[in-house]
C-alpha cells in the first residue's frame, strides 16, 4: 500500500539534527520530507553552500522533498511586501536546488482588531505576485491556513482558490 502514495512530514520536529532526522526517516521507511528548518536554521535562510550540503545529505540518506515548509506570507498584511517576494525568489531557487516542486506558505496575518474583509484586495494583490512568480519558475504554491492569517477559515480558503 506504501507504493501508492508518499508518506511525507516536518522532520525537523524529530530533532535539529538533520543527520538524525535523516537516520530516523530510513529506520521507518519514509523517503521524503518537507524542509524547513535543517540543523536548527530556517530553510530560507541557508546560504548556498548549505543547501548544496543538504541536497548531498539527501542524495547520501535516499531522502527527497516533498515540498518547502516556509515562512512566504507569515508576516502582517501591513508590512513591506517587496523584501517578502525577494525572500520568496529565495526560496524558491533552494527548491530548485533540491528538487522541491512545491512550496507550503501562508496569506498574511490580519491585524486581530481588523475585519479580514477590509485586506481582501492587498491580500489577493500579494497571492497573486507571489503565484505569478511560481508559475515563472515552474514551482506550486500550497497555502497552509494558520490562525489569525487571511486563510484561516474555509470561506477565506475557497475565496483564494477562485481568485
Amino acid at each position: 500500500m506504501a507504493d501508492k502514495f508518499i508518506i511525507s512530514g516536518f522532520a525537523d520536529e524529530i530533532s535539529t539534527d538533520v543527520d538524525l532526522q535523516f537516520d530516523t526517516l530510513n529506520k521507518l521507511g519514509i523517503k521524503y520530507f518537507e524542509p524547513r528548518s535543517i540543523d536548527g536554521k530556517g530553510i530560507e535562510k541557508l546560504s548556498d553552500e548549505e543547501v548544496a550540503i543538504l541536497k548531498e545529505k539527501m542524495n547520501k540518506a535516499n531522502i527527497k522533498a516533498s515540498s518547502i515548509g516556509s515562512p512566504i506570507g507569515k508576516i502582517s498584511i501591513k508590512d513591506e511586501f517587496e523584501p517578502h517576494l525577494e525572500l520568496l525568489k529565495r526560496v524558491i531557487n533552494i527548491a530548485k536546488e533540491i528538487g522541491a516542486d512545491y512550496i507550503r506558505m501562508f496569506s498574511f496575518f490580519i491585524p486581530k482588531e481588523d475585519d479580514a474583509a477590509i485586506w481582501r484586495t492587498e491580500v489577493m494583490k500579494r497571492m497573486e505576485q507571489m503565484v505569478s512568480l511560481a508559475e515563472k519558475e515552474k514551482v506550486v504554491l500550497l497555502h497552509e491556513n494558520e490562525r489569525g492569517i487571511y486563510g484561516d477559515t474555509p470561506e477565506r480558503c475557497l475565496d483564494i482558490f477562485k481568485t
